[in-house]
């Protein structure tokens, strides 16, 4: 992966699914990993943690978040949802951010 510009973050982008009312819910992660523990992906690909994709999220990390395969491996069995103990719609930023790599626009 090519080295990270300034210009590749964007504060944005949490407001952004935040006010898309799917997955306002991101900021209240409390990293605990038990999305990551529960997740069948993250069982079988070591690569994929749904927690470090809610970190980068919450840090801004727009390029590396829309341009990455992670987001394409969910399965949105919801298994991270339903063991969250800060009730994040995790399937939910999945499809919003799927939508935004989909998009033309950009943060």
């Amino acid at each position: 992966m090519k080295r990270e510009q300034a210009s590749d973050w964007s504060l944005e982008f949490e407001k952004a699914i935040a006010t898309s009312g799917l997955a306002d819910d991101i900021s209240r992660c409390i990293s605990c990993g038990k999305c990551t523990g529960v997740c069948p992906v993250a069982a079988i690909s070591p690569s994929y943690n749904p927690r470090q994709i809610i970190r980068e999220v919450l840090l801004g990390n727009y390029e590396r978040i829309v341009h990455s395969e992670e987001i394409w491996r969910c399965f949105w069995c919801a298994n991270c949802a339903a063991t969250c103990p800060s009730e994040i719609k995790y399937p939910l930023l999945m499809l919003y951010i799927r939508y935004f790599s989909m998009s033309p626009r950009s943060m």
